[in-house]
């Protein structure tokens, strides 16, 4: 499980880039729409997951419901981060 976790903490890491950019930009409607995907997805996946693989599929289902969130929101971010750096340099 723990291994699991640990390997969650890369699209996690995305996943807050994300909100933090959100943040700034007070897109609190993207904020609380991700957040609950996110909830929405290791709460359901976490309950299938438990019955079938114990303890462990609690950690592939946060794991999972991260690397799905970060990966649809992989292409708004680095749109993001490249206007901003756009911003920065003139």
């Amino acid at each position: 499980m723990i291994r699991f976790l640990a390997l969650a903490v890369i699209p996690q890491c995305v996943n807050l880039l994300y909100i933090t950019v959100n943040q700034v930009k007070k897109r609190v409607f993207l904020i609380i729409y991700q957040t609950l995907s996110l909830a929405v997805l290791a709460l359901g996946l976490g309950d299938l997951m438990l019955k079938i693989f114990g303890l462990n599929g609690i950690g592939i289902a946060y794991f999972m419901a991260h690397s799905v969130v970060a990966v649809v929101v992989a292409g708004p971010l680095l749109r993001a981060l490249h206007e901003s750096g756009k911003e920065i340099s003139h």
